[in-house]
């Protein structure tokens, strides 16, 4: 007959403290002692699976210093990530983003680790120079993956008039193709288009086991 296991209170792996976590021995509770040890052992060590990055652009601020995105025309998203926050990590991320120059300016390529998960969040001004623009913003991983989760955003106010956009994805699942090529962020309107005032935000959900 098969032992009936019945546990009387829950515990918060996250939150206890390592010597209150009393770690299983039993032969029969490999999968169990894994699985607590594995926290307890990351308690002792004061590591932290989950965490968060910021990061802004400094070379397109304000409306006095805007980045021109052509009619028509596919563009890496700019954001140079000069100004981070970065004390929120989790213990084994140094860095959730890769700067990358490409002449002109630079671009912040989000890193990925197989099989994580995270949630991102984009925002910036935008001035359109027509009443019927649209702006879509997306992430391209290139490799046999490409253009992913493509959002479309209009101007409801019209033309000249100032919008702020905020491109948001929760529990993205890190591929192969993630880790190795990055998430490059991309841009593209209908019309000439003026941006500034850009953030980035992204967080780990899930640590791949």
């Amino acid at each position: 007959m098969a032992q009936r296991i019945t546990f009387d209170n829950k515990v918060d792996l996250v939150t206890t403290t390592a010597a209150t976590i009393n770690k299983s021995t039993a032969a029969d509770w490999n999968d169990v002692k894994s699985v607590v040890n594995s926290h307890a052992d990351a308690l002792e060590s004061g590591a932290s699976w989950s965490g968060w990055g910021a990061y802004a652009d400094t070379q397109y601020p304000d409306d006095q210093t805007t980045f021109t995105i052509t009619a028509n025309t596919d563009t890496i998203f700019p954001n140079n990530s000069a100004t981070r926050r970065e004390n929120q990590l989790p213990t084994d991320i140094t860095s959730f983003v890769d700067v990358v120059d490409i002449g002109a300016y630079e671009h912040s390529k989000i890193k990925g680790k197989e099989n994580d998960s995270i949630d991102t969040l984009i925002y910036f001004k935008a001035v359109p120079s027509s009443n019927d623009q649209w702006v879509d913003v997306w992430l391209d991983l290139g490799g046999e993956v490409g253009q992913i989760y493509r959002q479309t955003f209009s101007f409801p106010k019209g033309s000249g008039t100032e919008r702020s956009v905020v491109y948001t994805l929760a529990s993205l699942y890190q591929s192969s193709t993630w880790e190795a090529n990055g998430g490059t962020i991309y841009i593209r309107s209908n019309h000439t288009l003026q941006i500034y005032d850009i953030d980035m935000n992204v967080d780990r959900s899930h640590k791949a086991r």
